[in-house]
């Protein structure tokens, strides 16, 4: 579950949140994370993590375990999608059976090749070059 902007306490997400065995999630609106981050292990997900944006990610396993990994260096053109690269990545690495840690490193390329180009993907600039800007 990807709940992007959750500020902590919206029900609409409560449901989805309750259900999740892996919840995702970004640090702009949250007070804390980490604290965040355990109350989900604490109601049963096996799994949470937040990105940080420049600062890289944050994840709590099921054991209760914290695991940080820095962001990648990378020159930000556009923002969008990269947080759907990052879970893409992790989701990507652990089914591969990366660690934790080698599954958010994977995010983080994922989500730094995103955060490079306008277009969602390196791959699309050729095809749609920099119309609109």
């Amino acid at each position: 579950m990807d709940v992007h902007d959750y500020d902590g306490t919206a029900p609409f997400h409560r449901p989805f949140l309750d259900a999740a065995h892996a919840v995702f999630c970004n640090a702009d609106r949250l007070d804390d994370p980490v604290a965040f981050l355990r109350s989900r292990i604490a109601a049963g997900a096996g799994l949470a993590v937040c990105t940080l944006g420049a600062d890289g990610a944050v994840a709590i396993d099921g054991n209760g375990e914290l695991h940080r990994v820095p962001a990648a260096p990378v020159e930000v053109v556009d923002t969008n999608g990269a947080g759907d690269a990052f879970l893409a990545g992790v989701l990507d690495a652990r089914l591969d059976g990366a660690d934790l840690t080698a599954a958010l490193e994977a995010g983080a390329r994922a989500a730094a090749s995103v955060l490079r180009t306008r277009h969602l993907h390196p791959l699309l600039d050729p095809i749609l070059g920099t119309a609109g800007e």
